[in-house]
């Protein structure tokens, strides 16, 4: 299963802030690798990196350079985009899913 998460997700497993189910969340997909992959957008490591230490990124870039390879955010098709839109998510939410 491929899975895209919100920068929220990785937030709060790596940074100061903590929240269990995130940390749980991201161990279970380690542990389910190459089951489970995560598909992770430019713009979702730009807005991690803006909310964690530099320790914390590093942290972070390590573990997701063991399960996935980063999409670059200039593939996205802009119709899939306006068609998550449509379907109800926010701007940033949809060109993330899509």
């Amino acid at each position: 299963m491929l899975l895209v998460l919100d920068s929220n997700e990785y937030i709060f497993a790596f940074g100061l802030f903590k929240k269990p189910a995130c940390e749980v969340l991201l161990d279970s997909i380690l542990e389910t690798s190459p089951m489970h992959s995560i598909r992770i957008p430019r713009l979702i490591i730009e807005e991690v990196g803006h909310h964690l230490t530099p320790e914390e990124f590093k942290e972070f870039i390590e573990f997701i350079t063991g399960l996935t390879a980063i999409d670059e955010d200039f593939v996205v098709p802009f119709e899939l985009g306006a068609r998550y839109e449509r379907i109800g998510l926010k701007p940033a939410d949809a060109f993330i899913a899509a």
